[in-house]
């Protein structure tokens, strides 16, 4: 029998009028190993216009949170990890990201060939998600994506970051 592996996914979405709500606008995917700490956030961060996306009214604070959510999302889960729950992470950042940038309700997808790295699938439901492919090196029109690693003090639930960015995104 194929072991099978427990990942825990929530999309993140933007709504840019909760007053009166439009279609979302998909910005990433956060993913979880459960049972082996590895968890990987992939997105994108709109930079300079976004026109592309109708949100060129943005400004000040609103327009901060839209651009740099990434990076508030990682010191979330840093602070999250430090408090050691008792079950998902993610369960805790997604009770947390409820406003206009928000998390879909976690999932639990089972996997049974667990052949490809955490990263792998959460690039695939990015694709899924946000309706374009995740920028790669291959991909030469397309930004590069930054990978950041964890800068603090290594936490043992943070393991394997050589391996698996614990971020990465797109910025455009």
């Amino acid at each position: 029998m194929p072991k099978t592996r427990t990942i825990r996914r929530a999309y993140v979405e933007y709504q840019p009028d909760l007053q009166t709500p439009r279609d979302p606008i998909p910005l990433g995917v956060i993913v979880e190993e459960l049972g082996d700490g590895q968890l990987v956030v992939v997105g994108r961060e709109p930079k300079g216009s976004l026109e592309t996306l109708n949100l060129e009214h943005l400004w000040g604070p609103f327009r901060t949170a839209l651009t740099d959510w990434m990076e508030v999302v990682d010191k979330n889960l840093d602070e999250a990890i430090a408090a050691r729950p008792e079950g998902s992470v993610l369960d805790v950042i997604a009770q947390q990201w409820t406003k206009n940038i928000y998390l879909r309700q976690p999932e639990n997808v089972e996997i049974t060939s667990p052949s490809k790295p955490l990263m792998q699938y959460a690039t695939e439901w990015y694709k899924r998600h946000v309706g374009e492919p995740f920028p790669t090196q291959a991909h030469a029109a397309a930004p590069r994506p930054r990978a950041r690693r964890a800068t603090r003090q290594p936490i043992p639930w943070k393991k394997r970051l050589n391996e698996v960015p614990l971020v990465a995104c797109a910025t455009g």
